[in-house]
């Protein structure tokens, strides 16, 4: 439990900080008569490191961590499934080698899932941000 509780307070100290800079330079701006809320940097180069960093951060690691564990869980599902010759009935077999397809196909698609939900979020404020 400890660890857990030390493990929960990191990321939440993390993401709090790595937050900061979203609530220090956000601001109130006027734009033809209308008022919304905006990032307002001191400099566009401060702007496009918070904005890449931001998407590697939300984005590129986390792929990379999820499809590397998803690989991983996939070959070790196969293995399974490919049981020695002899040592389980066809028929169990056959069970065995759906359910391992089965489960690979929901970690694809939760990979899958992941990048539709998150990869146009990221484009839009990388292009945003690198434009400006």
């Amino acid at each position: 439990m400890k660890i857990c509780f030390i493990i929960i307070i990191t990321i939440w100290l993390s993401a709090a900080f790595l937050t900061l800079p979203y609530g220090i330079f956000m601001g109130v701006i006027l734009s033809e008569g209308i008022l919304f809320c905006d990032e307002n940097w001191p400099f566009d180069e401060s702007r496009k490191a918070f904005g890449i960093s931001t998407s590697v951060l939300q984005f590129v690691i986390p792929f990379i961590i999820i499809t590397y564990c998803y690989v991983r869980v996939c070959g070790k599902l196969w293995d399974r499934a490919r049981a020695r010759p002899g040592s389980v009935s066809m028929r169990r077999e056959e069970i065995e080698r759906e359910r391992t397809r089965k489960t690979n196909g929901m970690l694809i698609s939760m990979v899958v899932i992941f990048v539709i939900s998150w990869l146009p979020l990221n484009c839009h404020n990388l292009v945003r941000n690198l434009k400006l």
